[in-house]
């Protein structure tokens, strides 16, 4: 086959799958507006009936919770099965070291990988075992936040797969990840997907066995005593809301609506962007930071970003309960002044002080 000739084929191969990846987007769009018949979605998006249901088994298999009922398809998000239950975490007798980090934002042009990177080589040279993430792992993709990705993380398998391709991995790390209901969240919300098992499972296809789904929003972990087998509860959470007029306030009323007997002996919490320690009722509570810098929403929002994650040690006795929480944060600057700092045409250019 001559060169032109490859280039006109690989010219009508892109075009093919194009035409049909447009055809799978209306196809959902048509979906999400209820029950429909394959007969009448042919029709919706001039394509023939066997064709559609291809490409509904296709978008099944995808993870898009749809079902199908005879001649016709809906969308029924109660069909996401549940994360794997988490099997608790027993480590070192009375004593636990864990990483907490949240709010990485990859896919956006101000994630700040670097600060990323560097609380994994100091968790790893701490000997910890676990990393807590709390959420908003991805950037996401709305009308309002699309300029400010980077190019290879404009849609959602694109922005999985560089998350997969690019967060920190290390030998004997694992990472146990929340979902937040924004962010990597308006996938499930827009689409129907459960998309921290579609991370799970993509990360599985990849090679990667560091990554773990622990569920959407909250998620409790068993802080097992190893000699006795009695249990205190971790709760990793992306709470969601505006940030409040004082950095603790959110989460002082979150951990006071807790029910009696069931409060977490600790807490941790991403979303703001804060960094911060409190005791409440009984609850270690901690924000987790970020490692994102501030962005245009941040500028006008008047918020302050705290780059940087958590070390927590804690110690337990062994009835179960918690005795000592001792939190250690491990912060960062932006690392410089900026030109043009929000314009959508590029990143942002550091000026070095």
């Amino acid at each position: 086959m001559s060169n032109k000739s490859v280039r006109k084929f690989n010219a009508e191969s892109w075009t093919r799958e194009a035409a049909r990846a447009e055809t799978k987007a209306q196809i959902k769009q048509q979906i999400r507006r209820g029950t429909i018949a394959f007969g009448e979605l042919a029709r919706r998006v001039n394509t023939g009936v066997r064709e559609v249901r291809e490409m509904v088994k296709e978008l099944k298999s995808a993870g898009l919770a749809l079902r199908i009922s005879g001649e016709k398809v809906f969308l029924e998000p109660g069909t996401i099965p549940p994360p794997q239950l988490n099997e608790g975490h027993t480590w070192k007798g009375s004593v636990y070291r864990f990483g907490a980090i949240g709010d990485t934002h990859y896919g956006s042009k101000y994630a700040r990988e670097d600060i990323t990177e560097d609380l994994y080589d100091w968790f790893a040279r701490e000997g910890v075992e676990r990393v807590y993430h709390t959420g908003n792992w991805i950037d996401g993709e709305k009308s309002f936040n699309k300029q400010d990705l980077i190019p290879q993380a404009h849609g959602m398998q694109a922005q999985l797969d560089y998350f997969i391709a690019n967060y920190p991995q290390r030998k004997g790390i694992k990472t146990f990840i929340v979902s937040g209901d924004d962010h990597e969240g308006w996938y499930s919300s827009d689409e129907g997907v459960d998309i921290g098992q579609m991370m799970q499972d993509c990360a599985r296809n990849a090679g990667r066995k560091d990554l773990f789904n622990l569920g959407y929003m909250t998620a409790f972990t068993k802080l097992i005593h190893e000699e006795t087998g009695k249990h205190a509860k971790l709760l990793t959470a992306h709470p969601g809301g505006g940030s409040a007029y004082a950095t603790s306030y959110a989460i002082q009323k979150i951990a006071e609506g807790f029910d009696p007997g069931q409060t977490p002996a600790v807490a941790l919490f991403g979303h703001y962007h804060k960094l911060e320690y409190l005791r409440v009722r009984g609850c270690h509570a901690i924000q987790t930071g970020c490692t994102k810098g501030q962005d245009a929403f941040g500028w006008k929002k008047k918020l302050s970003y705290h780059l940087g994650g958590v070390l927590v040690e804690v110690r337990q006795a062994p009835n179960g309960k918690v005795t000592d929480c001792l939190p250690w944060f491990k912060t960062y600057g932006e690392g410089g002044h900026f030109n043009d700092r929000f314009s959508h045409s590029h990143s942002p250019a550091r000026i070095r002080s």
